[in-house]
């Protein structure tokens, strides 16, 4: 057996295997340059949203009625995947009431969960997002609302927030709040 040393292949540059890998943009590769008609993930996916096109599931509050996609629902929450995934009411009657919230909380749930970001929002709505978060086990909106929270608390909330970290086990939220 010929054993080969380093100096043999100090003049190699490239070996082509022939096989197209492709590149991400940023890699070094040439990017296309974006149509104006392509949007982002985020507005493509709140357009869906806005646009009604294709919703297969209707989510009722005491006043309003909010289209949505079982898909959707069922890819950011556990629990609505388990709603769609048994035979449950809300499968058959492509409905699901949530009469416990308020329209705005339940549209600021529906946007975070097609797009994963949030408006502004007043602690107040932060903290009612916080518990449907909770409740509907959507764990990254359930989080950014911890964040906000923290960052919004105050000595004239923080009795409020102490109580709704209590209720729904954020420990470090409790930790903070208990420092005010």
């Amino acid at each position: 057996m010929r054993l080969l040393h380093w100096h043999c292949f100090r003049d190699i540059v490239r070996i082509d295997s022939g096989i197209i890998v492709p590149q991400l943009p940023g890699t070094g590769a040439i990017d296309k340059k974006q149509d104006d008609t392509e949007g982002t993930l985020k507005e493509d996916m709140m357009s869906l949203y806005n646009s009604s096109e294709l919703c297969d599931m209707v989510i009722k509050t005491s006043t309003s009625s909010f289209p949505a996609h079982t898909l959707v629902l069922s890819a950011r929450s556990p629990v609505f995947r388990a709603m769609f995934s048994n035979d449950m009411m809300e499968k058959t009657k492509r409905v699901v009431e949530i009469t416990d919230l308020e329209d705005e909380i339940v549209r600021r749930l529906l946007s975070f969960m097609y797009t994963d970001t949030l408006d502004d929002l007043c602690w107040e709505n932060a903290s009612q997002l916080f518990s449907a978060a909770d409740k509907y086990q959507i764990t990254a909106l359930r989080n950014e609302c911890s964040v906000l929270l923290k960052d919004k608390l105050s000595h004239a909330n923080a009795c409020q927030i102490l109580i709704l970290a209590d209720t729904h086990q954020d420990e470090s939220l409790k930790r903070l709040c208990k420092l005010i």
